[in-house]
């Protein structure tokens, strides 16, 4: 295992549902799906958060969801239904570099650019406007996978230099 694949990520993928999707949402339901593939094909854990709420927890959805992002290193949103457009305004803002968040181009007017985008770009997370021509293509799951390895390279090279400092200046113990 090279030192970049020993910083795979937890990627979060959230997104209209996989399972039994709506009519208008049957394309960006396939597009989630593809999205968590590619990363599980690049070496990253990729997850659903439905896939990883016990049936039987009596603790809403909503705090599963806030404390899966927290435990994740980057999280992706493919905001086309009212859930994940709901998780992005509930949790989104609160995951500021960790957040990838796509954007329909349909969106692009009203609320969710003058708002919830620039509120999201502000906090540090990253929102991008997809079109039709995009779902069509490899673009989404592609980019994805370079915002995630991105980060992954980002730790490997902190790790890197964390040692290089501790060879300089060896610590003793880890807390002062």
């Amino acid at each position: 295992m090279s030192e970049a694949e020993s910083h795979n990520l937890r990627v979060l993928v959230w997104g209209p549902s996989t399972k039994n999707p709506s009519d208008d949402q049957v394309k960006f339901a396939e597009k989630r799906k593809q999205i968590k593939e590619a990363l599980v094909a690049e070496g990253h854990e990729a997850y659903f958060s439905e896939d990883l709420v016990p049936k039987e927890s009596s603790i809403p959805v909503n705090l599963h969801e806030a404390i899966q992002a927290r435990e994740s290193d980057a999280v992706v949103i493919v905001a086309s239904s009212h859930g994940a457009i709901g998780e992005v305004h509930e949790i989104g803002p609160l995951l500021g570099q960790k957040l990838l968040l796509w954007l329909p181009k349909a969106a692009r007017k009203g609320f969710t650019d003058e708002g919830i985008r620039r509120y999201i770009d502000a906090a540090g997370g990253r929102s991008v406007f997809f079109g039709s021509e995009d779902l069509s293509a490899c673009s989404l799951a592609l980019a994805s996978v370079d915002f995630a390895n991105d980060k992954r390279y980002l730790q490997a090279g902190i790790a890197a230099r964390i040692e290089d400092l501790k060879q300089v200046a060896p610590i003793k113990r880890e807390k002062l």
